[in-house]
């Protein structure tokens, strides 16, 4: 059984495929990004070898923002605080390596966050 679900894992690693376009009105993240630096980022990501390294580079293009100001609308009891925020971006090489920051359109799951936004040239 562990062979088996070793080769099922290293056929899910390369099997991510570009998804919709996220349309976000306010970093408008499908018009900065074009079509070409999609594919290409989408295939350097399917190419890294273990899931590890996929975790790694996500990580690497999260930031966390410390929060500065609690603003609650409920008592402090009931509140819910967090302590930070994050920002997210991506690595485009034109010219030279550029971040560009993305919307955090419920990267929830690494596949969504990829299939929306990731383009490394």
């Amino acid at each position: 059984m562990g062979r088996m679900s070793d080769v099922m894992k290293k056929m899910r690693l390369p099997s991510h495929e570009q998804g919709p376009p996220c349309n976000c009105t306010r970093l408008k993240c499908h018009e900065a990004i074009n079509n070409e630096e999609r594919k290409s980022v989408l295939q350097k990501f399917n190419n890294l070898s273990t899931n590890d390294e996929q975790n790694v580079y996500l990580c690497g293009l999260i930031t966390i923002i410390p929060v500065q100001r609690w603003r609650s609308r409920q008592t402090e009891k009931e509140a819910k605080f967090h302590t930070a925020a994050f920002s997210y971006k991506v690595r485009v090489k034109r010219e030279d390596v550029i971040e560009i920051p993305v919307c955090p359109d419920k990267p929830k799951k690494k596949l969504n966050f990829i299939l929306q936004h990731f383009p490394i040239k």
